[in-house]
Order: structure tokens, then C-alpha cells, then sequence
């Protein structure tokens, strides 16, 4: 007979982290330090208290031992039973202890062994036929070589030959004809297995722990083992040996067992109170009792919602039951609660700004409901108002209370302190509550047009509401101190018309007294106010430049050089002379010129005129050197200096052939300076034709007086006079030259005459902006007549390749994703910093363990490893300097690593302090395990980096994985099933492992606020569990910058865990006590706390 020996149940609570984590873990029982023997006892084991093995055959023969926490039934006609039958019977009192704590040691003699890890590896990695959910298959003839494993549940039916194992998270059936099972595994996860052929014979293992199996065949022989919580046999002939080599497989050790929240469908809950059995056996509580501890509450509403011990009924022992706290104080207790299905942590549920327990209590409303008279008005907001919730019409005028328009005023205060606008106020009659209905928000560098308003003072706004009203005042509260060279008089209101692309001036009216200025208005949408005078100062300049400019010419400004290589040639200097005449005889008014000589290192220019007279040819004025490059450079540079506004050109007469350094060159062509050679004499005049079509000039002869005069004028003003159209863009070259009047706001943009593509964007400047001129009427006002507004409406600035700054080109925008170029719309998320490449800007990405499915459309635009540690990152991660940066304070995932040893030492402490979680950045991380950065100075000997950069339809990413060969070797000797132990690995080392305890008991103390240890005969310990998963992966963390702090991420798998717990004297017994969440979901803002701790109660 086999004694029991009783364990105590592991009581911890489920907290509300359970309910939303990704993954959960039941903590494993300890392995018993030594065990007689490697194989496991029994042919056939049920673990089930309340059920166990029951036999219903005429024929029965076991050879083997069998064993049961519950009842072993045999209604066998002939039973042959040759080996020890156990069941609760056999068990005796004496080893029932009661209420006594006693070590939670794994016993294969009566406890339930886990093997779905060795099952896995063995059967359901390689050659496995996977399906992602149920799975059906029936046929006369059913072969299975290959072993098969289902996500759900597994069918099959016909005569079946399995030739390897099948498996399944739920549900395994088998039926039909025949069953052959060869050296084959018959394995549910949480489910059960059912096998109901008429003939079967099986060598092998059936393995549903957590489930039944029930077998109805006419004979079942098995060679091999039957491992289950209940085991149900029916038929005629059942005969069952004992396997030793399948015996040897399942082994004495038991595993973790981890599952995800998605399995839970397959768990069986028998009492229907929301936790399945697998949950309340670990837990403690009774799985056949939907309320264990008698407090009214069901027990998964305890451990999932309410967070309390759904086995003890005063959880805090505070002497008030669960059912009678009152968590969110809101006048509700936790049973009320429950009874009237609102949330426990939630003191008003429906958010409409009444507590639950009021709406209950005080008003009779529905505190699950937002408006319970249905009259368009909020519970709480007939309230402010003083009008009934529960009658849609408080004052019986036929009208909705909701409808109703009611005199309020919204204020809005400015964030921006530099901004000259410190609030915006709203006062209307209006429907609602406006301090619900409306939203002001800055659209300062988010709306391009509105941004670049002529004069504008502070920032633009956008108003919102959902308010009804007819009529509303519009005031700005301006801070005169700010207002510059703007006087207070001239502020004038602006209404941005989007339908129309009109800015509109507005009636203004002015309070210099209270520091205001205010409109009425009959809607919202963009508002501004800007400095009037600067406003219609701009507009006239615009006028002025459209008269000016009909049938004029943009003047030139011309820096002349003339180069000779026999200065005292009579013929050469007489046609300079007749070159220079004629050149300054074609230029207008407007017009001016400058002389340029040089030498090698210097050169001096004449100040620019349009003085004829002064403009004389004089021989001073030959180079007489070679470098022409130094003479184009230095003439590029004085155009570019003092000649802004003109059309500017360099002449350059020569009597030989000249090299330009592209160095100098690119000066010309970069400030878009047309160079005109003029030859004199017979030479080759490849080169020259060369650097003048590069710059948009043209290279002329110069021999006869004729060829001089017609080659003048040909570069005179009458190149850009009238409607000529270089570039075929729509545009003249005057209106390019001399801006285009491109939007409503007054913005003048240069394009250039040349391109027509002036950004090199993909789009012409015709496409960026309409040919044609807008005109819009501005009605006179006190009589005068009306004005107008001419302008070229703008769909992108055709200046910008990006006119919103977005990351994304106008040509993309327009073309591909329709979306705004003028209103900037990020194609990248710098939330953890930013990295610049090839001119586009990609926001540093840290991927995720939990995400269920990856976005498939990112596709890699380059791989770049880098294998050296001072990698300059501070260049290359945009925006980040590090020069105080100190690498003894580290930032690795939610804790920060700081250095407490001296110089030298190699194993470092970390000091744990919590992390701001509002920011909730980081995933969190086995910092200690994995710190890359925080040891790379003197423990780690390589670090190598993969950055990969991806782009999709709309957004640029980059993630930079960060990884170390010692880390490496840590993986691959601690990722399995025995956790990383500080105790042990520095036990001796007495300095370390006094600092570690403290530093353990110090942080379970700011964690909880309870002292950790109870007696001096334990210490602390940290164990530090890595998934296996991890020995495939070449990377071990993820870097990103957080402000100017490098940071550090660790790379996470599923069953990766941290916990501190306590320890005996000789460090091989652990008792977790915290295990510190290291996944970093995002909950909601009250749950804050919780995702940093999940908090094991019992111990």
C-alpha cells in the first residue's frame, strides 16, 4: 500500500494582472532532492481527489500498479490485477496534516507529473503536422507517420494506425473501426481523450492530465501507460501491462506548466464561477464550489476582478468581509458591485461624472448608463445643470433638456509660455456642456498654411464643438509684454475658410484694458489673430509686385571678369573693350555690374552700379593668371552676398580655354548663377560649353564686332521680359524670379525659371501649385467699395520636397497616400528616439514578445552590423549628445543598474528603484541577466549590433538588436529548467552575497511594504528563469535613447521570469515571494501599479 503524503495547497491570489497579462505560469513544485527511482511507477494513475479510475469490463487484467487520489472502482467479472491497487482508502489520516505550512516538494508517488515540455521536444518540433485550430479528419483508413498536434480539438474516425504521437491543447477523440497504436503518445494538454473503436491496441502513453480519459472498446490492450485525473473503462476485454521503456520516458521529474490566456477556453470549469479547475486546484480553492470562502462573491470574481482570496471571505483580515469592503470608494460595496454588474476599481462606471453608489443612492439613475433618461443630456451633467435625469423635459417646454441651449463660457489656457496668446475663451448659448463638447487645440507646425501666416501673433488654434448654438464671442487674452514691435491696436482676427482657401479678415473687437481681443462668430474652425498692419502692408507689396512686374524684367546684377594670357595682345583688349561697351549699353536701369580681377589667392571687385558712365573698360581689369576657378568661386560668392533680389550671372571673356575646379563650380550652380563665356579668338571650347550648360549659360563667339553685338544681346533683359516660360511650367519666368503669391496667407515662394520641378520632388511646380490666379472679393466696409485678393492656390510648397515636415515627400503624399501635404502627419514614431538615413527620418522601434501578429507589409530597406563597441551613436541617433552621459548609470528596461563596486570587480548588483510608470516606455527586462551595457566595460569581451531598417505603405521604423558572445553563453547554460540563482553563483563570496540580500530586502520592502524575512535562520535570494526560446536567438537586447540616456531593452520570451523570494540557510530551498513583471504591458492608468508586481499571497 502506498501512503500519501500530503502537500500543502500553494495559496496565493490571482490578481488582476492575470486577467490581463498575455502569459501566466503555475510555480512548479520543487523536484525532491533525491528520488529511488528514474522510471514511473505506475500502468495506470488518476489524480483526482473527488473521481479517480473507474473499471467496467468482464474481462480485466492489469500488470502493473495503479493509483488514485479519489476512488478505484473495478465491476470486473475476472479481474487479474498483478501489482498494488492505491486509492483514497489506502491513505491514511495521519498523513492528512491539515492546516499545517509544509514544503511544497513535488511527490511522483500521488501527485500529478507535468511532461508537456518533453512531450514537445520529443514528438511535436520536428516533422510535426501542425494546426492552428480544430481538426477533423475521417476516412475508412487513417495512417499518421508523421505525429500530428492541435490547437483545439483533434478527431479522427476510421481505422486508425498511429505510427507516432498526436496531441492536442483540448480534446483528443479516436472512434471508428480499429485502433493500432505503435510506440505511439495519445496526449491532451488541458482536455480529454476519448477512445471508443471497437478494437484498439496501443503501446505507448495516454496522457490527459488535466482531463478524463475514457475508454469504451469492445478489447483494449495496452502496453504502456495511462496517466490522467480520472480514468473510465468500459468494454468486454481490458488488458493493460506496464511498459518500462515508456515508464523510463515519463520519468519522476515533474515541469513548470505555462499556458496563455487563449488555452483557457479549454480548461474545464466544473462550478461555472469563472476560474477553471487547473486554476483552483493551484490556488487552493474548491473547483465544485462556485463561492469557497462563503462570502456571496463567486471565486473567479474574487481572483480576476476583485483581486481578494476567494478562500478566505476577509481577505486583509481587517475584520470586514470582501463582500463589504468598498475598494473604489464610491458607496457601493464589492457585493453590490457585483449584483449591479458595475466595476469594482472604477467609482463611476459609465463616466458621466456621478459616483455609482450616487446614481444609486441619491439620484435613481443607472450607473451603467451615461444618459438614463435618453434626453441627450449626461446623468452628471443634469446635474451641474440642475435639471432631472430621469425626465427628458425638466421644464415641460417641449423641449429635449438635452436640446436645450443654455448661456456657458469655455476657457482654454495656452500650454506654450512664450506664446503672446495665454487663453482662448468661448461664451455662447450652446447645447451639452461645453466643457465636454469642445476642444481648442494649437495647430502651430501642424497646419502649414495657418503656421506661415503673414504676421501672425502667437499661434494658431482649431475650435471644435459639438454644441448647438447660433451666435458665440471669440476671445484671445493676449499678454502685451510679448507682443514685440506689434502694437496692440493693429491685432486683427483671421478666419481660416478651408472650403474657400481664404484667410478672412474679421470685425475685431479690441479691449486694451483687459488685454483682449474678441470676434462674434456663427461657427469654428481655424482662428488666428495677426498684426493688421503687417497683414495689409503685405498685401499691397503684393499688389504692387503684380503691377510691376506685367511687362518688366527682373534686373540683372552681372559680375564681369575678363581673363587674358598676352595682356599687351592690341586685338584682344580692343574686343574686351567692345564686349564690355556693348554689354553695358543693354543694361536697363535697374540693372547693375561690378568688375572682378584676381590673382591666385585674392581678387578685388568694384562696388556694383547701374551708373553707365562709371561701368568703363579699363585693361586693370584682366586676370592675368590661369586659376578661373578662384575667379568663378569669388565671383559666385559676391552675387550670393550683395546682389540678393536680382538675377544674377557671371560673364567671363576669355582668350584661351580655362579649367574650373567642381568644387568652385558647384557654387555657381548651387545659388543657381548662370555663367556666359565669351571667346576671343580660335581654341577649344569643349570644356567651357561644358561648365556653361551645367549653370544654364551658354558660351559665345567674340571674333567679329557683329558677332559681339548679337551675342550681348542675346544675354540682355530681354530674356525675361513679357510672358516667356523657360522651364514650360505654366509660370513666367518673372513671376518665378520675382516669387510666386502661392496661398491666402500671404506667403511669396521662389521657385525656379529653369526646372520645372524646382524641389525635385516628382512633381512639376504646376502640379504643387495652381497656374491660374485666385480671386477673391473682400467686401468694403462703412461704404467703401469692394477689394480683391489675387493668389495661386497651393497644394504643396513647391520650394519643399516635404512642405509639412513630415517624413514624408509631397510626391508620396499626393500620389500614393492621399493624405495632406500641408498637414504634418509623421511617418515615423520617435517615442524612442530617432535615426536620420539617406536624408529620411526612421523612429527607433522596440518589438514586442506579446504582439500576436506581425505587420507582414514592413519590408527591409538596409541590414547594418556593426561589431565595435565605441560605435559613435551619439551621431548617429539624431538629436542626442552624451557628453554626460556616464556608463556607471544605466537605464536597463524598468530598473536602473548603478555600479556600487569598486573598479575591476565583475559581478555587479543592480539597485532597483521604480520607474516613472506614467511613461510605461520600456518592456522591461532581466537586467541584471542581460545587461549588456551596464557590463560591457569590464565583463563583457564582444558586443556585436544588427540595426535593420524597414519601411511600409505610410512609416519608416528602425529597431537596433544588441548582443554579446558571454551573453550568449549565459543563455545557453541557463535557459531551461533550473532558474539562475544569485545565492548560489555568489555564495562565495561573502561580500557579494550579504550586498545582494540587502539589496533584495530593500527592494520587497518599497515594493509591498512589509519586511521580508521572519527569521534570521533564511535569507534572501533572486531566481531568474530564461525560456529556452532564447538559445536560438543571436541578439539579447534592444537599444533606444530616451532623452540623452542610452537605454537598454532586453529581448523577451514567454516564459522569462523574474522572482525574489526567500531562502534557507544552505540555498536549495526557494520560496517565491514577488515575481517582478517584466513584460511592461500597457493597462489602463489605474492599473499602473499592477503591471509592475504580481504579488503571490499564502507564504
Amino acid at each position: 500500500m502506498i501512503k500519501q503524503k500530503t502537500k500543502s495547497r500553494l495559496k496565493r491570489t490571482l490578481s488582476g494582472v492575470l486577467a490581463l497579462a498575455m502569459t501566466a505560469s503555475v510555480a512548479a513544485v520543487m523536484p525532491a532532492a533525491a528520488e529511488e527511482t528514474a522510471k514511473y511507477p505506475y500502468a495506470v494513475f488518476a489524480a483526482d481527489n473527488d473521481a479517480g479510475i473507474t473499471i467496467n469490463t468482464d474481462n480485466f487484467t492489469l500488470n502493473g500498479s495503479a493509483y488514485t487520489n479519489g476512488v478505484f472502482g473495478a465491476t470486473a467479472q475476472y479481474p487479474n490485477i498483478n501489482g498494488t491497487v492505491t486509492d483514497i482508502d489506502d491513505i491514511t489520516d495521519e498523513d492528512n496534516t491539515e492546516g499545517e505550512e509544509t514544503e511544497d516538494v513535488f511527490d511522483v508517488s500521488c501527485d500529478m507529473i507535468l511532461i508537456h515540455t518533453k512531450l514537445a521536444d520529443k514528438y511535436f518540433t520536428e516533422n510535426c503536422d501542425t494546426y492552428n485550430e480544430d481538426y477533423t479528419y475521417s476516412d475508412m483508413n487513417i495512417n499518421i507517420n508523421n505525429s500530428v498536434y492541435v490547437t483545439g480539438k483533434l478527431n479522427l474516425d476510421g481505422n486508425i494506425s498511429l505510427n507516432n504521437a498526436v496531441g492536442a491543447v483540448s480534446d483528443v477523440d479516436l472512434s471508428g473501426g480499429n485502433l493500432n497504436g505503435n510506440n505511439t503518445v495519445i496526449y491532451s494538454k488541458f482536455g480529454d481523450i476519448d477512445i471508443s473503436n471497437s478494437q484498439a491496441s496501443v503501446n505507448g502513453l495516454i496522457y490527459a492530465p488535466f482531463g478524463t480519459v475514457t475508454i469504451d472498446c469492445d478489447n483494449f490492450n495496452m502496453n504502456g501507460l495511462i496517466i490522467a485525473q480520472n480514468v473510465v473503462i468500459d468494454g468486454y476485454g481490458v488488458n493493460i501491462n506496464y511498459s518500462s521503456s515508456w515508464a523510463d520516458l515519463v520519468g519522476t521529474e515533474s515541469e513548470e506548466l505555462s499556458w496563455t490566456f487563449d488555452d483557457w477556453q479549454y480548461l474545464a470549469d466544473t462550478d461555472d464561477d469563472g476560474l477553471p479547475n487547473l486554476i483552483e486546484k493551484e490556488i487552493g480553492s474548491d473547483p465544485y464550489n462556485p463561492d469557497t470562502d462563503g462570502d456571496n462573491l463567486p471565486d473567479g470574481y474574487e481572483a480576476l476582478t476583485l483581486e481578494t482570496d476567494p478562500t478566505k471571505p476577509d481577505t486583509d483580515d481587517n475584520g470586514v468581509l470582501d463582500c463589504d469592503e468598498d475598494f473604489d470608494e464610491d458607496g457601493l460595496t464589492n457585493l453590490q458591485e457585483y449584483e449591479q454588474g458595475t466595476e469594482l476599481y472604477n467609482d463611476d462606471t459609465d463616466g458621466d461624472g456621478l459616483k455609482d453608489g450616487e446614481e444609486i443612492y441619491t439620484y435613481g439613475t443607472d450607473p451603467l448608463k451615461v444618459d438614463t433618461d435618453d434626453d441627450g443630456l449626461d446623468d452628471g451633467d443634469e446635474i451641474y445643470f440642475e435639471t432631472d435625469p430621469l425626465n427628458p423635459d425638466t421644464d415641460g417646454n417641449g423641449v429635449f433638456d438635452g436640446n436645450e441651449k443654455r448661456l456657458q463660457t469655455f476657457i482654454h489656457e495656452v500650454e506654450n509660455e512664450d506664446c503672446a496668446v495665454t487663453e482662448v475663451r468661448m461664451s455662447m448659448e450652446g447645447t451639452g456642456n461645453l466643457q465636454k463638447t469642445t476642444t481648442v487645440e494649437s495647430i502651430m507646425n501642424k497646419d502649414v498654411l495657418c503656421t506661415d501666416v503673414v504676421g501672425l501673433v502667437g499661434e494658431p488654434f482649431e475650435i471644435e464643438t459639438t454644441s448647438q448654438f447660433d451666435k458665440a464671442t471669440l476671445t484671445y487674452v493676449v499678454d502685451k509684454s510679448k507682443l514685440g514691435d506689434t502694437e496692440f491696436d493693429n491685432l486683427l482676427f483671421l478666419w481660416y475658410d478651408e472650403e474657400n482657401d481664404n484667410f478672412v479678415e474679421l470685425d475685431t473687437i479690441l479691449d486694451e484694458e483687459n488685454s483682449t481681443v474678441s470676434v462674434e462668430t456663427t461657427h469654428f474652425s481655424k482662428y488666428m489673430i495677426v498684426d493688421g498692419k503687417e497683414w495689409y502692408r503685405a498685401w499691397q507689396d503684393i499688389y504692387t509686385k503684380i503691377n510691376e512686374s506685367k511687362g518688366q524684367h527682373i534686373p540683372n546684377a552681372t559680375v564681369l571678369i575678363s581673363k587674358s594670357s598676352n595682356i599687351y595682345n592690341v586685338n584682344n583688349a580692343n574686343r574686351n573693350e567692345l564686349i564690355v561697351s556693348n554689354i553695358v549699353d543693354s543694361m536697363s536701369d535697374s540693372d547693375i555690374m561690378s568688375f572682378l580681377t584676381y590673382q591666385n589667392a585674392g581678387g578685388m571687385n568694384t562696388d556694383f552700379t547701374s551708373v553707365k558712365s562709371a561701368l568703363k573698360w579699363d585693361p586693370i581689369y584682366y586676370s592675368r593668371t590661369a586659376n578661373a576657378s578662384y575667379g568663378i568661386g569669388l565671383a559666385a560668392v559676391i552675387l550670393n552676398d550683395e546682389a540678393m533680389g536680382y538675377n544674377s550671372k557671371i560673364i567671363f571673356i576669355t582668350d584661351s580655354s580655362v579649367s574650373v575646379d567642381s568644387r568652385f563650380l558647384k557654387l555657381a550652380i548651387n545659388n543657381k548663377i548662370p555663367i556666359y563665356f565669351f571667346c576671343i579668338g580660335d581654341f577649344n571650347t569643349a570644356a567651357l560649353i561644358g561648365y556653361a550648360q551645367l549653370t544654364g549659360g551658354k558660351v559665345y563667339s567674340a571674333k567679329t564686332a557683329a558677332e559681339i553685338n548679337q551675342s550681348c544681346n542675346e544675354i540682355g533683359p530681354k530674356t525675361f521680359v513679357g510672358e516667356t516660360d523657360t522651364d514650360g511650367d505654366g509660370f513666367t519666368d518673372i513671376e518665378e524670379m520675382s516669387g510666386l503669391i502661392v496661398s491666402s496667407n500671404c506667403k511669396i515662394v521662389n521657385t525656379d525659371y529653369m526646372k520645372a520641378d524646382t524641389d525635385d520632388d516628382g512633381l512639376d511646380d504646376n502640379e504643387e501649385v495652381d497656374v491660374e490666379l485666385t480671386k477673391v472679393e473682400v467686401p468694403g466696409k462703412q461704404g467703401n467699395p469692394s477689394t480683391f485678393k489675387y493668389y495661386h492656390h497651393m497644394n504643396s510648397d513647391p520650394s519643399k520636397a516635404d512642405t509639412d515636415g513630415d517624413g514624408l515627400s509631397d510626391y508620396m503624399e499626393i500620389k500614393s497616400y492621399h493624405t495632406d501635404p500641408l498637414i504634418f502627419d509623421k511617418s515615423y514614431d520617435d517615442k524612442f528616439g530617432i535615426i536620420e538615413y539617406n536624408g529620411e527620418k526612421y523612429g527607433i522601434n522596440i518589438p514586442s514578445f506579446s504582439e500576436e501578429s506581425e505587420n507582414t507589409s514592413w519590408k527591409i530597406v538596409e541590414e547594418k552590423y556593426v561589431s565595435d563597441w565605441n560605435f559613435d551613436w551619439c551621431n548617429f541617433i539624431m538629436g542626442t549628445e552624451l557628453e554626460n552621459w556616464e556608463r556607471d548609470a544605466i537605464y536597463c528596461g524598468q530598473y536602473r543598474i548603478d555600479r556600487q563596486f569598486q573598479s575591476g570587480r565583475k559581478h555587479k548588483y543592480p539597485n532597483y528603484t521604480k520607474q516613472d510608470l506614467k511613461n510605461n516606455k520600456v518592456t522591461g527586462g532581466l537586467a541584471l541577466f542581460t545587461g549588456i551595457l551596464a557590463s560591457a566595460e569590464d565583463s563583457i569581451s564582444s558586443v556585436y549590433f544588427k540595426i535593420v531598417f524597414e519601411k511600409d505603405k505610410f512609416r519608416r521604423r528602425v529597431t537596433i538588436y544588441a548582443g554579446s558572445s558571454d551573453i550568449k553563453k549565459l543563455y545557453d547554460t541557463y535557459a531551461n529548467d533550473i532558474p539562475y540563482c544569485l545565492y548560489l553563483e555568489h555564495h562565495d563570496d561573502p561580500f557579494l552575497t550579504a550586498t545582494e540580500q540587502k539589496g533584495i530586502e530593500e527592494l520587497y520592502k518599497k515594493l509591498t511594504g512589509k519586511d521580508m524575512l521572519t527569521n534570521l535562520s533564511v535569507g534572501a535570494d533572486m531566481h531568474i528563469t530564461i525560456d529556452r526560446e532564447h538559445k536560438k536567438m543571436d541578439y539579447t537586447s534592444y537599444l533606444w535613447f530616451d532623452g540623452n540616456t542610452l537605454m537598454e531593452t532586453p529581448i523577451l520570451c514567454k516564459n522569462d521570469k523574474v522572482e525574489i523570494g526567500t531562502t534557507n540557510i544552505l540555498g536549495n530551498r526557494f520560496k517565491p515571494l514577488l515575481e517582478l513583471d517584466i513584460t511592461g504591458s500597457s493597462y489602463a492608468s489605474e492599473l499602473m501599479q499592477k503591471t509592475f508586481l504580481k504579488e503571490i499571497r499564502g507564504y
